[in-house]
């Protein structure tokens, strides 16, 4: 659990510092899945894909699966 916690921290921090990189949406978002926090996972998604939308493209299908897994 704690080294959970660690590494959602991480990814958070690297989400701020580069707010387009897929992977480090995917990273928070299996961190917080791991702690059964699935709240922060779809919050994350849905940060991911309003990020991404200013871009006009959409989050690759990684990240989509791991959103549709959870909130299924």
């Amino acid at each position: 659990m704690h080294n959970g916690k660690k590494a959602a921290e991480a990814a958070e921090r690297a989400m701020l510092h580069s707010p387009y990189e897929e992977e480090a949406y995917r990273c928070a978002m299996q961190a917080y899945l791991s702690m059964g926090n699935h709240d922060h996972v779809l919050r994350i998604y849905r940060d991911l894909e309003e990020r991404l939308s200013e871009l006009h493209i959409r989050p690759s299908s990684v990240n989509t699966r791991l959103y549709e897994q959870i909130k299924a």
